[in-house]
Parts: C-alpha cells; structure tokens; sequence
C-alpha cells in the first residue's frame, strides 16, 4: 500500500479487528499483543491512519460472527480496547508521530522490483 501511494499520506484500511476466518473455518481471537502488531507495524511503515474492519462482527455471510471490534451484543473486546490505547498514546503524543521520518519505500525484500525486475509505475 505504502509504493502504492508514492509518497503521499495513506492509510491502512481493513486492519482485522477480531476473529477472522469464515464458515466452519473459524480462528480464535488475536490476542492484545498480535493486535498491536498489526497496527504499530502499518504506523511505522507510515500510515497516517489505521481503519478496522468491522465495528461489530459481520450479521450475515460468509464471515458471520467473525471480524468485529465488538462482540454480538457491542461489548468492546480486547481488539477494542487494544485499538483504544493505540489512538490514546498517538493522541497523547502527536508531535512525535507527526515528525517521523519513514525511509521512503523500495529496496527491502518487499518491494515489488524484488519479484517484477521493476517498480511498478502509474
């Protein structure tokens, strides 16, 4: 996403905000820590913002019960409240993460000329 925006701001969209899998295919919860991950990783990779998908878990569909920051019923779990530290210590400390300095994309084992030969363009 980050090459993809050619240095300009993005953000990071459907970071999963509880359990995932779908059908009979289920997957337990993240715990706080894999959650935070997800998150600080997009943030130090220089995302200006972070979108978690869905609020409450999916109604319908194949990923019924799954994803949501909330249980069924709306309770936070512990995605929820893991999301709520993030926003509070950026928050608390905008000046910081307003002044980083995120190496600009390429030349690491992902980047795209590693399995193309080339950068994308657009």
């Amino acid at each position: 996403m980050r090459n993809q925006a050619a240095g300009k701001p993005f953000w990071q969209a459907e970071l999963r905000g509880g359990r995932g899998g779908g059908g009979t295919n289920l997957e337990p919860l993240p715990s706080a820590g894999e959650f935070a991950i997800w998150s600080w990783a997009s943030i130090a990779h220089g995302a200006k913002g972070l979108l978690y998908w869905p609020f409450r878990n999916e109604r319908h569909g194949d990923e019924c019960g799954n994803m949501g920051l909330c249980d069924n019923d709306g309770r936070p779990t512990v995605t929820a409240r893991t999301a709520s530290k993030i926003c509070r210590i950026i928050t608390e400390n905008t000046e910081p993460f307003e002044q980083a300095k995120v190496p600009p994309p390429g030349g690491g084992p992902c980047d795209e000329s590693a399995f193309t030969g080339a950068p994308i363009t657009t």
